[in-house]
């Protein structure tokens, strides 16, 4: 159904143009092509409209155009091009079908958002910053940078931070401004820290930096309760830019905090220890 042709052979007519995006690699946008968009009911959203199917990765002049920050998403347009709705992620059949129903039939949000925005509520001004991404870019980051400076347990504000730090790295393509906002998140959302902190690390490989990656890595592992998972994505991280020097270093802090640690993370810690004396 959706079929990989050029999106303007799909513009200008008298129908609204779904255009789904996904990767190989993307485990949910498999279940959603098998759970619903395989189904009869899932093909019946789109009835009446053209639809494109667009990769990720082969076509990332067209992700950057929408702002795709994560997989799948799908946007509706209008005949013009006009970005009308969106459904982004997979969880579950019956949420994604009833987003779908609605984006599909939905009018512009901009003016509802802006509207609710004008209110200064970071979780507003979230969502008008994020819906404007693919429409005016640098009004869209000025609104979440805004929505950025709430307090550090309002989700809105770590929210907008994370939205920031994947346009930055996946739709611009800018490491050297997005490991500033994977540092701040770091800092700020201690419950995904260690995830912001792997983005962080790989922007500074990116930038040909992999020691100063690693070395984020060893500064929070000593100051984690749980250092297990820090020293697991620490290694991860290593592996994948085949960072030799890190080995020596990844093996003294796991034993250093093998221990004291229990259970599964004890398990973690010996396994990475003895992964640790083959090759990267």
């Amino acid at each position: 159904m959706f079929e990989e042709v050029a999106l303007e052979d799909r513009l200008g007519g008298d129908r609204r143009v779904a255009v789904k995006f996904g990767a190989p690699w993307c485990s949910m946008c498999g279940h959603l092509e098998r759970e619903v968009l395989a189904t009869a009911e899932g093909r019946a959203i789109f009835d009446g409209l053209e639809t494109v199917g667009a990769d990720f990765d082969a076509a990332p002049a067209l992700a950057r155009r929408f702002a795709i920050l994560d997989l799948p998403t799908v946007v509706v347009l209008a005949p013009d091009g006009a970005e009308v709705g969106r459904v982004v992620g997979y969880e579950a059949p019956r949420a994604w079908i009833a987003a779908a129903r609605a984006a599909v039939a939905s009018d512009d949000p901009i003016p509802g958002l802006r509207a609710a925005a004008a209110s200064g509520a970071p979780r507003a001004m979230r969502a008008l910053g994020e819906a404007l991404l693919s429409r005016a870019p640098d009004e869209g980051v000025a609104w979440l940078e805004r929505a950025s400076w709430g307090p550090d347990d309002d989700d809105a504000s770590i929210e907008a931070l994370w939205v920031l730090g994947r346009y930055y790295h996946r739709v611009r393509g800018e490491p050297a401004i997005a490991r500033f906002v994977w540092q701040a998140l770091e800092a700020r959302a201690p419950g995904a820290g260690h995830e912001a902190l792997f983005w962080y690390a790989k922007a500074q490989a990116e930038l040909g930096r992999p020691e100063v990656g690693s070395r984020a890595f060893e500064v929070a592992a000593a100051r984690a309760a749980r250092p297990a998972p820090v020293l697991a994505d620490w290694a991860r991280f290593a592996g994948r830019n085949g960072y030799e020097p890190a080995r020596a270093v990844i093996r003294a802090a796991c034993e250093a905090a093998l221990p004291s640690a229990r259970g599964a993370d004890r398990d973690q810690i010996e396994e990475l220890i003895m992964n640790l004396g083959r090759p990267l």
